[in-house]
């Protein structure tokens, strides 16, 4: 049993991957969130925080404190600062590096110290580009990376997620 940050972005592959987490014995510590730094709201009023990162999924990112209260866990977030720089399949970190992935080991490593968490929960699925960067910002914390959706059948991923009574709602289909 280890305990463990989150990474969550308001979509269900998140929450289900923290959800999978905890049945396999690890204790949910705290949530983390990576948000645009900048929020645009259109003619309707409506909130356009989609940012285009290769990295993270921000549309929606305006509920993340309402499911961190619902899930009674304490919240890091931190605003998304760098870019997509290194956009090759593996990741290493150069000097003056503005890449996003950065504010992600700034995240976990603010999680590390404050929680003493010793693993890190993401809902990637297929993606080897986020996936390995999870990995790498892990590997330089000595954190483990749980990512218990990894090449799951998306049909009976999403069985899985019917039966275990996710409550999902569309925002936006890529």
């Amino acid at each position: 049993e280890m305990k463990f940050i989150a990474l969550i972005s308001g979509g269900k592959d998140s929450i289900f991957a923290a959800l999978e987490s905890v049945k396999f014995g690890h204790e949910l510590t705290c949530l983390g969130n990576l948000y645009p730094v900048t929020e645009e709201v259109a003619a309707d009023d409506i909130v356009n925080n989609e940012i285009d990162s290769y990295m993270f999924q921000t549309v929606g990112s305006e509920v993340i404190p309402l499911i961190a209260e619902c899930m009674e866990k304490p919240l890091i977030r931190k605003p998304i600062n760098g870019t997509s720089e290194n956009q090759n399949l593996f990741y290493n970190i150069a000097e003056e590096n503005k890449d996003e992935v950065e504010d992600l080991y700034a995240l976990l490593k603010e999680a590390k110290e404050e929680y003493n968490i010793e693993a890190v929960s993401s809902g990637a699925i297929l993606s080897d580009y986020q996936r390995l960067r999870v990995e790498n910002v892990c590997e330089r914390l000595q954190l483990i990376s749980l990512a218990y959706l990894w090449q799951r059948n998306q049909s009976e991923l999403l069985d899985s997620m019917i039966e275990n009574q996710i409550d999902a709602r569309f925002v936006k289909i890529a």
